[in-house]
């Protein structure tokens, strides 16, 4: 074999080599040039979920803080309802107790008007009693009663006379009770 055939088969393995040398650094340039666009791809993903989580961590922290207010404001709503309704019950108690204050009051005077009535009736020399007192009121319509005597006295204008008025004075004199005993008999 000839020299020249040597250099060729040399010359040959060299530009194979060389090929093969281009064709690892091609290769090698993209799988570089994958990888980091695989990175740059996974930066990415890991951006937008860290940007997805933030913004659910923002709308969790938002619905706490509503969640918050909304306990706040049903605590002072009980509260006011509470303050209400003990505002309410102290009415209450107080409107009971002037209820029973006036109840006492009320009663009072009644035992009052009846001691006076029952005073009036033993200082009344006439004898009239509370029951008198009531039908002379009744009947005090067509005239009016005079305060001591319980006799009935008539307008003489209205009947024509004044002989009338005296004649009802005494029958009023002579049909009242006297009391000369105290008991009224």
């Amino acid at each position: 074999m000839d020299t020249s055939i040597w250099i060729w088969i040399v010359v040959a393995i060299v530009v194979v080599a060389i090929i093969v040398v281009i064709a690892v650094m091609a290769t090698s340039r993209r799988r570089k040039e994958a990888k980091v666009e695989a990175e740059r791809k996974h930066a990415a993903e890991l951006r937008e979920k860290a940007e997805r989580t933030e913004r659910d961590a923002r709308e969790q922290a938002a619905a706490a803080s509503q969640a918050e207010a909304d306990r706040l404001a049903a605590a002072s709503s009980a509260a006011q309802a509470e303050a209400q309704a003990e505002r309410a019950r102290l009415e209450a108690d107080r409107l009971a107790r002037e209820g029973n204050e006036r109840s006492e009051r009320a009663a009072g005077l009644q035992e009052e008007a009846a001691r006076h009535a029952r005073e009036a009736a033993d200082a009344d020399p006439d004898g009239t009693t509370d029951r008198d007192l009531g039908a002379r009121r009744d009947s005090g319509s067509a005239g009016s009663t005079t305060g001591g005597t319980g006799a009935h006295v008539s307008d003489g204008s209205r009947n024509g006379g004044g002989d009338e008025a005296r004649t009802d004075i005494d029958d009023a004199r002579t049909t009242a009770p006297r009391r000369t005993d105290g008991t009224g008999v």
